[in-house]
């Protein structure tokens, strides 16, 4: 960062933002996003350490935590930072915004949208899935689609296709095993390894919406519900270093499975 950059530095920490302290920052974050309307252009720096965010703490969007709108020049800064988001929402949504830069941030979910485990009975229209306890269940998750995966090589089964809408409920029958209940005959097989998407897209890491010169630089997303990077009607954009890669639940019995890419499609639209 040049001295220009620092003289015109936002940091969250000078709205109340903890790194590290697992409390929600998003009150903090939202009030400096608030002084960066007031000196753009500027640079909105989290100094490096753990940030957490919470669906439902902007009461004034349902749909995404920090909706930026019409502010140019602006750069977020994450200085190697993880922002960790707890529940379903989306993170950042950037409408109208020209010389718009996101750097050096990584992404994660305390709780991923999804749950993997084994398929350990089938029969008719349900079939059990033990679930390692890193991915703790009560019952009653709603499943927007599902997908098996071969055991020995871990890549999907049946062409990578999800079975979308065809869950009508789950019941824990035991702890940690989830009872799926569909409307027509399960086709998983008993030994399989399957991921269950509790939400289905909808709520995205960052959108740009109708941006100019747009850059993404060292953006690391390892889970979110819908998709990592989404730009629509966007000029001038570009992307580098960026990964989207799922994350190991600290003390996982087994690694993540593969799951559906967007970054492909999101490094497209920003070649």
């Amino acid at each position: 960062m040049n001295m220009q950059e620092r003289l015109r530095e936002v940091r969250v920490t000078d709205f109340g933002a903890v790194p590290d302290d697992g409390k929600d920052d998003t009150q903090a974050i939202l009030a400096a996003l608030e002084e960066c309307k007031r000196r753009a252009p500027c640079v909105l720096v989290f100094p490096k350490g753990r940030y957490d965010v919470h669906a439902g703490s902007n009461r004034r969007n349902q749909w995404v935590l920090f909706p930026v709108s019409g502010i140019n020049g602006l750069t977020v800064d994450g200085k190697g930072s993880t922002l960790m988001v707890h529940g379903i929402t989306g993170l950042f949504w950037f409408e109208k915004c020209d010389d718009l830069t996101l750097r050096n941030l990584t992404v994660d979910c305390a709780r991923p949208a999804f749950s993997q485990g084994k398929v350990i009975a089938v029969d008719g229209n349900r079939f059990d899935v033990e679930i390692p306890a890193e991915y703790p269940v009560k019952g009653g998750e709603p499943v927007g689609a599902y997908m098996d995966y071969d055991p020995q090589t871990r890549l999907p089964l049946r062409h990578g296709l999800d079975e979308y809408g065809t869950v009508e409920r789950t019941e824990l029958i035991r702890p940690q095993v989830l009872r799926v209940h569909l409307r027509q005959p399960a086709r998983v097989k008993p030994g399989v390894l399957v991921v269950l998407r509790h939400q289905v897209y909808s709520y995205n890491a960052f959108v740009c919406d109708r941006c100019t010169d747009v850059r993404v630089q060292d953006v690391t997303i390892h889970t979110i519900p819908g998709m990592g990077l989404v730009a629509t009607v966007c000029t001038n954009s570009r992307s580098s270093g960026c990964a989207s890669s799922q994350s190991r639940v600290p003390g996982a019995s087994c690694p993540p499975l593969p799951m559906p890419r967007t970054s492909a499609a999101a490094r497209e639209r920003f070649a």
